[in-house]
């Protein structure tokens, strides 16, 4: 099962330059600091990680790092 704490430690590999632990779960990722480039670096971690594929068009639904967990839970 995927939780918050893995979809932080999965940013921090992709080396997003921003305090992480500030991110709240629900919060949008845009809005604290990632770009759509940090986001799908983020997204391609998570797909490595749980072996899931993520179709093009549901990148943009996965904002926060709560909807980053139920996609890949």
């Amino acid at each position: 099962m995927i939780t918050p704490e893995n979809v932080r430690e999965a940013m921090s590999r992709t080396g997003v330059n921003i305090d992480i632990s500030k991110i709240p779960d629900e919060g949008n990722l845009t809005e604290h600091g990632l770009d759509s480039l940090d986001i799908y670096d983020l997204i391609l971690e998570m797909q490595e990680v749980t072996g899931l594929e993520v179709p093009d068009d549901d990148v943009e639904k996965l904002n926060s790092i709560n909807n980053i967990v139920s996609y890949f839970s």
